[in-house]
């Protein structure tokens, strides 16, 4: 595990360590998992997300990439909604309308 991943493991265990979150997660655990879970919140509570999160790099880091990937998606939506850019789209679309002949 990098730096990171260790990093986040403290943050939750420290937050797993407060009382009334202490007390949240002990009653949030069933006492005694169903054979088959019908619904799908006994799906979701029987699903080994520590096992998947340890074993799979894609898990692990996804969140780290959509993190940093925000900035350069922000970056392209602010240039293509940019006013320039509208008004040049516009322009280029009306001259196409102009070379069909629309009716």
């Amino acid at each position: 595990m990098n730096k990171i991943e260790q990093l986040i493991g403290k943050l939750f265990g420290i937050i797993a360590e407060i009382p009334p979150v202490r007390r949240f997660l002990a009653n949030f655990k069933p006492e005694r998992p169903m054979k088959y879970p019908y619904t799908f919140t006994a799906k979701m509570v029987q699903f080994p997300f520590r096992y998947l999160y340890t074993n799979n790099r894609f898990i692990r880091y996804y969140p780290h990439a959509v993190v940093l990937s925000m900035p350069v998606f922000y970056y392209f939506h602010r240039l293509a909604n940019s006013p320039e850019n509208k008004q040049k789209w516009a322009e280029i679309r009306r001259k196409e309308r102009e070379e069909v002949h629309y009716h």
